[in-house]
C-alpha cells in the first residue's frame, strides 16, 4: 500500500480522492456564497479552477478501456450514466420547476425560468443546461455527463492504437485551445450562441476530464516531491500566472459555465492545472486525518446533492430571516426587492464578509441531512420487508 494512493485493501477505497471531492464540494459551496477566505481567492481565481477540479476527479475514477472493449460495452456504459446523471438531474429539475413557477405565481418572487414554457421549452439549449435559478449549478451533471460519454468513445476509437492515452491527451488538449480561442473570439466579434457555448464549455472539460484519468495511469506514481518543495513552486508559479494576468489588465477570473475564458488560452489552462496541483496536494497531506471522518467522508459521497441542493438551502435560509425581520419588525437593512429576484441574495450582517460562513455551512449540511434522513428511512423499511418476509416464511 503506497501513500500516494492509500488505498482500503479491504473497501477498496481511494480515501485521497475521497477527501479531494469533498473538498472540491466545499470550494463550489464557498464560492456561490462569495466566502473566498477558504478557496484562497485572493491568489487563485474563483472559476479558475473549481470546475476543472470536479472534472479531474470524475476522469481519475474513469473505467479503462482496453482492445476487447465492444460497441456494447459502450452502451452499456452510455446508460449507465444516463440512468445516474440524466435521470435524476430531470427529476430534480422537475421539482424545481414546480417550486419556482408556485412561489412565483402565489408569492412575490420573479426568479428565472418561471413558466412552464420558460423552463422547458425556451432554455432547452440553455448555457447553464438546467433550467431553474435555485438548481443552477446543476449545470455541471450534464456537462459531466457529456465529457464523459466522450471520453469514453475517443478512446474506444483509439483503443488499438500504441500510446493512446497520450494520443487523448494531445488531442484533447488541443481542442481545449482552440475552444478557449472560438469562445474569446466569438464573444470578442458580436457575441455567442448557446449552442457554442456548450460546445466550447464542454470540449474545454473534456481536457480536465481524461487528464484525471490519465494522472491515475501514468502521472500519479511519480508525484513523490516532498511537500515543502511541491507547495513553494505551487504559488511561485501562481504569483507569475497572477502577475501575467493582470498584464492584461483582467482578473484570473473565468466563467466556464458561460464559456467565458478572460485570459489566452495558455493561461487559462495554467491558472486551472496549478488550481488543481494545489489542492491535490492539500488532499494528500489531509488524508491520514480527515480519512478518519465520518462526516467527510459522507460528503464525498454525497456531492451529487450538496451540487444540486446548496443554492436552495441558502435560499431558504434568508427567506427565514426574511420572514422574522417581517415579522418581528427588525431593522437590519434586509434588501427585499434584491431578495424577491435574485437567488444569489445573501443577508450579510454589518456588510461582514464572514457572516456567510453561515450559508456555507447551512450549504453542506442541509442536503447531507436530508440524504441522511432518506438512508435512515430507507434502512427502516428494507428492515420491516425483512422481517415481513421472514415472518411470512
Amino acid at each position: 500500500m503506497t501513500s500516494s494512493n492509500l488505498l482500503d485493501a479491504e473497501k477498496n477505497t481511494n480515501y485521497e480522492f475521497k477527501i479531494l471531492s469533498a473538498l472540491a464540494m466545499i470550494l463550489v459551496v464557498c464560492g456561490h456564497n462569495g466566502f473566498g477566505i477558504l478557496t484562497f481567492s485572493w491568489l487563485f481565481g474563483y472559476d479558475m479552477f473549481h470546475m476543472p477540479l470536479f472534472i479531474f476527479i470524475s476522469g481519475y475514477f474513469a473505467p479503462a478501456i482496453t482492445k476487447e472493449t465492444t460497441i456494447y460495452d459502450f452502451c452499456a456504459y452510455t446508460q449507465k450514466r444516463f440512468m445516474r446523471l440524466i435521470l435524476p438531474f430531470l427529476f430534480w429539475n422537475i421539482c424545481y420547476g414546480a417550486f419556482n413557477i408556485l412561489i412565483h405565481e402565489f408569492g412575490e418572487f420573479n426568479l428565472t425560468g418561471t413558466t412552464v414554457y420558460e423552463g422547458f421549452v425556451g432554455r432547452v439549449l440553455a448555457p447553464q443546461a438546467c433550467f431553474w435559478g435555485l438548481n443552477d449549478p446543476s449545470w455541471f451533471i450534464l456537462a459531466l455527463f457529456f465529457v464523459s460519454i466522450a471520453s469514453y468513445f475517443i478512446q474506444f476509437l483509439l483503443k488499438k492504437k500504441r500510446n493512446k492515452e497520450k494520443v487523448v491527451v494531445i488531442c484533447t488538449f488541443v481542442l481545449a485551445i482552440i475552444s478557449i480561442a472560438i469562445s474569446r473570439f466569438l464573444r470578442a466579434n458580436g457575441g455567442i450562441s448557446d449552442l457554442a457555448v456548450l460546445l466550447t464549455r464542454d470540449t474545454y472539460l473534456l481536457f480536465w476530464y481524461f487528464i484525471g484519468y490519465f494522472y491515475k495511469t501514468t502521472m500519479e506514481k511519480k508525484d513523490t516531491m516532498s511537500n515543502s518543495s511541491y507547495f513553494s513552486l505551487v504559488f511561485i508559479f501562481q504569483l507569475i500566472l497572477l502577475y501575467c494576468a493582470l498584464i492584461t489588465g483582467n482578473e484570473p477570473n473565468n466563467g466556464v459555465y458561460m464559456s467565458i475564458f478572460t485570459q489566452s488560452p495558455l493561461l487559462t489552462m495554467c491558472c486551472a492545472a496549478n488550481g488543481i496541483a494545489l489542492w491535490l496536494r492539500i488532499a494528500k497531506v489531509l488524508t491520514p486525518v480527515l480519512s478518519q471522518s465520518r462526516k467527510i467522508l459522507y460528503l464525498a459521497n454525497h456531492t451529487f446533492s450538496v451540487m444540486m441542493h446548496h443554492l436552495f438551502f441558502a435560499f431558504a435560509t434568508t427567506f427565514v430571516i426574511f420572514k422574522l425581520s417581517v415579522l418581528f419588525d427588525l431593522k437590519i437593512n434586509f434588501d427585499t426587492n434584491i431578495f424577491m429576484s435574485n437567488i444569489f441574495y445573501r443577508y450579510i450582517p454589518f456588510g461582514h464578509d464572514g457572516f456567510r460562513i453561515i450559508y456555507v455551512f447551512i450549504g453542506i449540511v442541509g442536503p447531507l441531512m436530508c440524504c441522511y434522513i432518506f438512508d435512515r428511512l430507507k434502512s427502516i423499511y428494507f428492515q420491516i420487508t425483512k422481517k415481513g418476509e421472514q415472518h411470512n416464511d
